[in-house]
């Protein structure tokens, strides 16, 4: 098993020229306070204590000066749309893009950093770093806002299920709760595009998958859980790496193409859910119609609302995944696996109400 604090978070192999990653990048800490404020980091487990402590600008984990170097332009990029954000700007489906690019690099960043904090305790063998991550699962953003407020705090980044699959996080800036979610073909089926009628998982990380064409209408909601109903959310359906399959016909529909954003690059047209449950794709020239009507009086009443849905959704995905193992002996030590996640989720949604 490589050494869980050398490897670079980028690549997964040992730096060459060592610099240092801050997967909280300095610009949102400075752009919610003072980067050298004392943050609390739980372990596994762990429910809001503070038995770990530092400064947000401390939060940083190894990585190589090369890698380090590419992908700062993702970070000046997504810096630009999360400022829009937080000033309700008008937002085109590149931006959205871009950020779920971004979400894409701090959820994996948080999950191999959490793990290097707590000495690798869950003794994860990770088979993917950022750069196998980003824009490769289909992914989504809820969005929800709050009267005033000026923070920046995470959720859902310590429960069992965010250390075994970081699928599904949130994260509090300021006045803005976002709830980010990305799992393999999480919202193809009901937005149109190819999907999954066999899925074969493994405990190695392999999969088989026998895909089928879309069914081309789009059922709501998206993820076919409401999330929506203090909010909106932006969806993305992600298939890179389509021309590779032996499926590859079912991707070049007209239905795929009219609703991709890079047909080639495979990705959708951002969608975006209303609070109403109306979705649509966001439109060309960008709009505010992503900012949500309904506001929440603080933002830890925000951060409520969201963490709840984060639970139901790491539980969901859990189950997802046990459901797709069909080896009986994986499929039997999954299920006990599962029931930890349970009970541990289960603990969490009793500190929610606690949150401040």
């Amino acid at each position: 098993m490589a050494n869980p604090i050398k490897t670079c978070v980028f690549c997964g192999e040992a730096p060459a020229v060592k610099t240092k990653e801050h997967v909280i990048p300095q610009w949102l800490m400075r752009l919610t306070g003072d980067p050298k404020r004392i943050a609390s980091f739980s372990s596994i487990g762990e429910r809001g204590k503070n038995r770990r402590a530092f400064a947000f600008d401390a939060f940083h984990f190894p990585a190589c000066d090369t890698c380090n170097n590419d992908w700062s332009a993702l970070e000046d990029k997504a810096k630009v749309v999360v400022e829009k954000i937080l000033r309700n700007g008008p937002i085109k489906p590149g931006e959205w893009s871009t950020l779920l690019d971004w979400f894409d690099k701090v959820r994996v960043g948080i999950w191999l950093g959490m793990r290097m904090l707590d000495k690798n305790v869950l003794e994860i063998d990770p088979k993917f770093h950022i750069a196998q991550r980003v824009g490769l699962k289909d992914r989504m953003l809820v969005v929800t806002k709050a009267r005033f407020g000026k923070r920046l705090t995470f959720f859902g980044i310590n429960t069992l299920a965010f250390g075994y699959m970081p699928s599904c996080f949130g994260i509090t800036i300021n006045d803005t709760t976002l709830l980010n979610v990305s799992y393999e073909y999480l919202l193809a089926e009901r937005l149109g595009f190819p999907y999954p009628v066999e899925h074969d998982q493994h405990f190695s990380g392999d999969s088989v998958v026998k895909i089928t064409g879309g069914k081309e209408t789009i059922a709501l909601p998206p993820l076919n859980l409401h999330v929506t109903a203090c909010g909106t959310a932006i969806h993305q359906v992600m298939y890179k790496n389509w021309q590779a399959s032996e499926a590859s016909d079912v991707w070049t529909s007209e239905h795929v193409k009219d609703h991709s954003l890079d047909h080639e690059l495979g990705m959708s047209v951002p969608f975006l859910e209303l609070e109403s449950g109306q979705v649509s794709r966001v439109k060309t020239a960008g709009s505010r119609e992503w900012v949500p009507k309904h506001v929440f009086d603080t933002n830890a009443k925000s951060a409520q609302y969201v963490a709840s849905f984060c639970l139901d959704i790491q539980s969901m995905l859990w189950r997802k995944w046990v459901d797709f193992i069909a080896d009986s002996e994986e499929k039997k030590l999954a299920k006990e696996y599962e029931e930890a996640m349970q009970g541990d989720i289960k603990s969490f949604r009793k500190f929610i109400d606690t949150m401040t």
